[in-house]
Order: structure tokens, then sequence, then C-alpha cells
């Protein structure tokens, strides 16, 4: 099983980290390869609305961003860890 965490804060260290690191222990403790992925430390850019017919048609994206490999990572995960700082 392949479990990824993804930390929405940029603390490193943080409480949101922390809790995300938890639960990664817990699915490694059972047998899982689990990875984790800070959002702060990738270039992600927003959708823009005028390339939206291509994303359909074509099922990629043509903004060129650091989110075209971490679609790859959410594809073949099994579990996806979602952790987001409350402020």
């Amino acid at each position: 099983m392949k479990v990824l965490g993804v930390v929405g804060s940029p603390r490193k260290g943080g409480n949101t980290d922390i809790l995300v690191d938890e639960v990664l222990r817990g699915a490694q403790d059972t047998g899982a390869t689990v990875e984790k992925i800070f959002l702060n430390d990738l270039s992600i850019k927003p959708c823009q609305s005028t390339c939206s017919d291509f994303c359909r048609k074509n099922g990629n994206c043509t903004i060129m961003d650091d989110m075209r490999p971490l679609y790859g990572k959410l594809h073949s995960s099994d579990a996806i860890v979602l952790g987001t700082p409350v402020y």
C-alpha cells in the first residue's frame, strides 16, 4: 500500500507537519510505503479557464508547473493524508 502525505502548512515541524508524520508513521508500521510532500515547497500555478477545454479533451494540463509530477503521485497512491492548518 502506498500512502501520500500532503502538508498544506508552510511550517515544517509545526503542528500540521507533526500530525501528518504521526498518521504516516502509523501507516508505515502496518507495512505501507509512505511519502510526504510540502505544498509550500512546490511551484503550483492556478488553473486558467482559457485552457480548461484543453485539459478535458487531452487529459493533461497545459501549465508546466510542479503539479504535473504531483498528479502522478496522487493517482498512484492508495491513500492520501491531507494536513491543512486552521488559522
